[in-house]
């Protein structure tokens, strides 16, 4: 036997070597060890969808993909034995009520126009004497304040601004209340500001688009809790002033 066909035999045997350690690993995802009986169990969550948690529950459990019923949060899990006390008291965890977060909103004029009353709102003075600083408006007066609470992990929430501009709407969209890098609470959404015609919302034909102006748009941004977001400014009207959005959260 020449050193070319060792050669060849040696890493053919390599090679099944390799195939028969995949196999086996594959199969020890698949089947539990001898001494092991693998549990069915069957969990109803009352605060969470049981989506949102899979990628946090799935190293506790036998099968990584459990089945689940997200209308009616029904969790059915395969886990062994000595893993089932810790992925329980790991559901207990998620399991829980979601914080509550308060928007507060307020809409500013920023004007060019001399003699505007001053704006008193303890609240904003530190905004308004940073956007005297930053912009080259004269005055800011106040246009309108709302305020909107919504559960952390709520998909969609729309509010109807008080405002002297018609149909003036703010959508909120993906709103989680976590920690940020420095371990500070704060609060991550998107928002969208639109402007209605009068009456609301009109879809132009069957299943066309609705009518509206929008004036801001982020998919993602994120206020500290207890900050301030200043989200943007958007013209308005033909006189030259602006409409400054103002976006303050707390969670509870």
């Amino acid at each position: 036997m020449n050193r070319k066909k060792v050669f060849v035999i040696v890493a053919g045997l390599l090679a099944l070597v390799g195939t028969a350690l995949a196999t086996a690993q594959e199969k020890a995802k698949t089947e539990p060890p001898a001494d092991s009986k693998v549990l069915t169990r069957t969990y109803e969550l009352k605060n969470v969808d049981p989506r949102e948690i899979l990628s946090v529950i799935s190293p506790y459990l036998y099968q990584i993909m459990p089945s689940y019923n997200s209308g009616s949060r029904l969790l059915v899990v395969k886990v062994l034995p000595e893993n089932l006390q810790a992925f329980e008291n790991l559901l207990k965890k998620l399991d829980v009520e979601p914080p509550q977060v308060t928007f507060r909103i307020f809409t500013l004029v920023a004007s060019q126009k001399e003699g505007a009353p001053a704006l008193e709102l303890p609240e904003l003075a530190g905004v308004v004497a940073e956007l005297r600083r930053v912009l080259g408006f004269k005055s800011y007066t106040l246009d309108g304040v709302s305020a909107l609470q919504v559960s952390s992990g709520s998909r969609s929430n729309r509010i109807r601004l008080n405002s002297k501009v018609e149909g003036l709407t703010l959508d909120l969209d993906e709103v989680v209340a976590d920690r940020g890098a420095d371990d500070r609470r704060r609060v991550r959404f998107g928002l969208t500001l639109r402007t209605y015609p009068a009456g609301g919302p009109q879809v132009v034909g069957e299943g066309q688009t609705i009518v509206s102006t929008r004036l801001l748009e982020s998919s993602q941004t994120a206020i500290a809790e207890n900050g301030t977001l200043v989200a943007g400014v958007s013209k308005l009207g033909t006189a030259g002033d602006a409409l400054v959005l103002v976006i303050q959260a707390t969670i509870q």
